[in-house]
């Protein structure tokens, strides 16, 4: 594999990336990665990847559905990213594509030579780590050049901050 050349400015820590979904851990590695990217100078991006439509090859009930589950993902974004403002100073950038989870993150995460690393929270269910966490603590791992980042799915901010 070709090395790849990361394009980053001084004191720059580059970006925590992190999968924007419904899960209650979500939060969690939110807060963590705006924790981290703070304490490095660095960035937050969130990904919201939207699963196809169901609608395929019906025109405009299809065109309709992605619209509407963009502009849903967009508005539950920009609330997330307020309140990360809001504690952190940090306003994370965003990240909306189509398709299937794994390849799109597989995607983002090579295509960004600023990544340093992808945060995700643990599921809080016991014996189930959650399935972006089991994809990639296993196959998908091979697929990236960055760090996976795992926190346990039930720290809160205090538990965060002793951390670093």
């Amino acid at each position: 594999m070709a090395e790849k050349k990361t394009r980053r400015r001084q004191s720059d820590g580059g970006t925590y990336l992190i999968i924007a979904d419904d899960t209650p851990e979500f939060t969690v590695a939110l807060n963590y990665a705006a924790h981290m990217a703070r304490i490095h100078r660095g960035h937050v991006a969130m990904a919201r990847i939207i699963e196809p439509s169901s609608f395929v090859g019906w025109g405009n009930i299809e065109k309709a559905a992605k619209e509407e589950a963009r502009a849903q993902a967009e508005a539950e974004m920009q609330a997330k990213a307020t309140r990360v403002k809001e504690e952190t100073g940090i306003t994370p950038s965003f990240i909306i594509r189509e398709g299937d989870t794994h390849s799109e993150i597989i995607a983002i995460a090579n295509g960004n030579p600023c990544l340093s690393a992808i945060v995700l929270a643990a599921s809080t269910s016991k014996g189930k780590p959650g399935p972006l966490v089991a994809y990639f603590t296993a196959k998908g791992l091979t697929e990236i050049s960055v760090p996976v980042i795992i926190v346990p799915g039930h720290l809160n901010m205090d538990d965060l901050r002793k951390l670093h």
